[in-house]
C-alpha cells in the first residue's frame, strides 16, 4: 500500500511571504520482502521533501 500527500497551502500565502510546498510519500512493505523470507509483519516507510516557493511569484 502506498500514499502520496502534497501540501500546497503555501500557494495561499501573500506575495512577498515565505512559503513552501511539501510532498510526503508513505508505503507499507512486508518484512518478508525486505528482510528474511517468511518473516511476519510489515513496516511503514515514510519520506518527505519540502521546496520553497519564490516569494514574488504570482499566486492564485
Amino acid at each position: 500500500m502506498s500514499d502520496v500527500t502534497i501540501d500546497t497551502s503555501g500557494y495561499a500565502a501573500d506575495l512577498g511571504e515565505a512559503a513552501t510546498v511539501t510532498a510526503t510519500v508513505s508505503c507499507t512493505a512486508d518484512l518478508a520482502d525486505i528482510a528474511l523470507p517468511g518473516l511476519p509483519g510489515s513496516k511503514t516507510l515514510t519520506a518527505s521533501w519540502t521546496s520553497p516557493l519564490d516569494s514574488y511569484r504570482a499566486r492564485q
